[in-house]
């Protein structure tokens, strides 16, 4: 689910070019999954359980982070700039006959 909705949104924002978005989007995920495979279980060989929920923890962390330095660099786009500018009571009233 969570993939489908992320590919959704690479696709989305690729405006010319998105069978390339797709080729980037499906490589950095496979490319992430068996970075967290190996990773994972090289912590499980080295520490057991602990070593392995240790570094679910980290990744979870960073993952955590790195949504938050994105969010800060985004800028805020008020309720007017949402809707393009118009008043939305303008927009949706029905002319009276």
């Amino acid at each position: 689910m969570v993939q489908s909705v992320n590919q959704a949104r690479v696709l989305g924002e690729a405006a010319t070019d998105r069978s390339s978005a797709n080729t980037v989007f499906i490589g950095a995920t496979f490319l992430g999954g068996s970075f967290g495979a190996a990773v994972g279980q090289a912590a499980y060989d080295h520490a057991d359980w602990a070593g392995f929920v240790t570094f679910g923890m980290v990744m979870i962390c960073l993952a955590i982070l790195r949504f938050a330095a994105a969010a800060r660099r985004r800028p805020r786009r008020s309720r007017r700039a949402a809707d393009g500018g118009t008043d939305r009571a303008a927009v949706n009233a029905r002319p009276s006959l």
